[in-house]
């Protein structure tokens, strides 16, 4: 009997890795950003910028309720995007600068979503326009992408950018040629997604998992937020948990925060897997 409990136990401390609790919660999360040493996320009223491992707040920056729409960090400056369709550098002194300005693009509607990649960055702009911007010459380009449905992810990586919309509908954008191609529409509502070697790993609303036309059920909540890590497919879900697969879906480990949803994460070289969640708790959990 008792080497049939030292087992069970065992196979547990095997399959569930421990995280531990290093923010508080707080008000809730609209959206947040990483860097390699920085955290950013807005609560609805303010910007907060935090350094890692201590998550002490180096800068707050507050704005009218909801009028700030999106934000991503790249290296010493958050890039802010606007309900009024402006986007701003904002530097770690709290210098804003515009660089994207719709009395010059003739843009007017919000920011829905950014994504960076090298030294340029990708702006979707209401639900029909994409700007590039390329921050070293500080020029743009702007192309219709004719979307009748929202953005809701987006992720921009060798020169391609690629969007999901609330329709199901993935599309990929080539920056250098502008030229826009559908994908594949899922099944069900896309919740997440991430890139594996230029092929989208999309998260369901049902919990599943939707990888070059075949699906995979990983959880039974919602997947929002897909990291790829190496040999690994890191998922988190509506309800707090954390499954990690092989790059051929094959169950590797399980991680349990809080019951919240999990809004981002990333690794982090002192803290590990840092997971945010919905009511800003931060964890720092352990791969196996």
């Amino acid at each position: 009997m008792i080497k049939i409990i030292f087992m069970i136990c065992f196979f547990f401390s095997l399959s569930f890795a421990q995280c531990n609790i290093v923010q508080n919660a707080n008000n809730d999360i609209v959206f947040t950003s990483n860097s390699e040493d920085k955290i950013v996320y807005y609560d609805g009223k303010k910007l907060l910028l935090k350094n890692l491992p201590s998550l002490k707040t180096t800068l707050i920056k507050e704005y009218d309720p909801r009028s700030l729409t999106s934000a991503i960090l790249s290296e010493n400056e958050i890039i802010a995007g606007f309900k009024n369709g402006f986007a701003y550098s904002i530097y770690l002194n709290g210098y804003e600068e515009a660089i994207i300005n719709p009395n010059k693009t003739y843009l007017y509607k919000p920011v829905s979503s950014i994504a960076k990649f090298k030294d340029k960055l990708a702006f979707v702009i209401g639900n029909e326009s994409v700007v590039i911007y390329d921050k070293i010459n500080k020029i743009y380009k702007k192309t219709d992408i004719d979307n009748s449905s929202k953005v809701m992810f987006s992720k921009f990586m060798n020169d391609i950018f690629y969007f999901a919309c609330y329709d199901r509908s993935f599309y990929e954008l080539d920056t250098l040629n502008l030229k826009l191609k559908k994908l594949f529409k899922t099944p069900n509502l896309i919740t997440s997604f991430d890139i594996v070697d230029n092929k989208p790993v999309v998260g369901l609303i049902n919990g599943n998992a939707y990888f070059e036309g075949k699906t995979y059920e990983i959880s039974k909540g919602a997947l929002t937020k897909i990291l790829i890590n190496g040999d690994s497919i890191i998922f988190g879900d509506d309800k707090g948990d954390i499954y990690v697969y092989d790059l051929n879906f094959k169950f590797k480990n399980k991680m349990k925060t809080s019951s919240d949803t999990i809004r981002d994460m990333f690794i982090d070289k002192n803290l590990g897997l840092v997971v945010i969640l919905w009511d800003a708790r931060v964890y720092s959990c352990k791969i196996k």
